[in-house]
This record gives C-alpha cells, sequence and structure tokens, in this order.
C-alpha cells in the first residue's frame, strides 16, 4: 500500500513538472513577449537636459522579443520609485537631437525592439527616492495585448 502511495505521488509531481513553464535567460514574460537585459542609468549620461543630482531624471533601457504572431504595443511603466514616462530621441536634418514623450512603443510580431539611448527609452522623472549602483528595481511593463509583466532592472552609473 505504501509503495502504491509513493509511486501516485512520484507521478503527480512529474505531471506537475511538466506544466511548469520553461526557464529562459529573460525576465518573466507573457505569451509572445519577452523581456531582457533591462538597466535603470542614473543620472549623468550624455544627453540634453539631463542634471546630476540626486532629483535629476533617469532613463531605463532593455530588450522586447514578440516572439508572437499579433504586433503589441508597449504602452505604460510604473515603478515605485519615480514617474516613469515612454520617450524618443529623434535627430533633425540639420543633426539636433530632440526627445518626446510618446504614448506607445510598437512591438511588431516576430521583431526585437531594443529601447537605446539615441532611441526609444524609459524617462523616470522627479525620483520619489535616490536609487544606488548594483541595486535592483522592478519594473511593470505595460503592453496592449500581453497586458502587465514584471522585470527586474539593475541600477548602473552612466
Amino acid at each position: 500500500m505504501q509503495i502504491r502511495v509513493l509511486s501516485l505521488m512520484a507521478l503527480l509531481g512529474i505531471l506537475l513538472a511538466s506544466c511548469a513553464p520553461a526557464s529562459s535567460s529573460s525576465s518573466p514574460s507573457q505569451p509572445g513577449i519577452e523581456v531582457s537585459s533591462a538597466v535603470v542609468r542614473m543620472a549623468g549620461m550624455a544627453m540634453p537636459g539631463m542634471g546630476t543630482g540626486e532629483d535629476s531624471n533617469m532613463a531605463g533601457y532593455l530588450t522586447i522579443k514578440n516572439t508572437g504572431s499579433t504586433d503589441d504595443r508597449l504602452i505604460g511603466v510604473q515603478v515605485d520609485f519615480a514617474m516613469a514616462m515612454l520617450h524618443q530621441t529623434s535627430v533633425d536634418s540639420s543633426g539636433v537631437a530632440s526627445m518626446k514623450e510618446v504614448n506607445a512603443i510598437p512591438i511588431p510580431a516576430g521583431q526585437t525592439m531594443e529601447l537605446k539611448p539615441g532611441s526609444y527609452h524609459i524617462m523616470f522623472m522627479s525620483p520619489t527616492r535616490a536609487l544606488k549602483a548594483g541595486e535592483s528595481v522592478e519594473l511593470t511593463l505595460q503592453f496592449q495585448n500581453a497586458g502587465s509583466i514584471k522585470v527586474q532592472a539593475n541600477v548602473t552609473n552612466p
């Protein structure tokens, strides 16, 4: 009897393990969306209008891969240390760079979007606390189709 119970428990364990999602090197994801390489860069980076004090703005960079068959859009970011906004840097025909807030960042099906300096990125404005290089902070990314995805971002100096 005891052997039969142990066998059933072992079988149940195998079945439950087979239902678990496969692990990957990226942050937790939703179907079709994989997020990796998330960092929050503290002030001092070479971008116009950025200060260097504790009250300065910070920027977030990461890579989003849409492995699904449907286009998606990053429509927002929430954090507990600042106000987060989606931005895009562009350069006009005269070579002058400007940065503007955007409502969404497109993540086409089957494509990878890299949020990086000089392109799409996340701005963290009016910080409520000072961050330290080496710490990890949580970002909640809001996608139009995939919903909310929480990721950990490493805080770095410029």
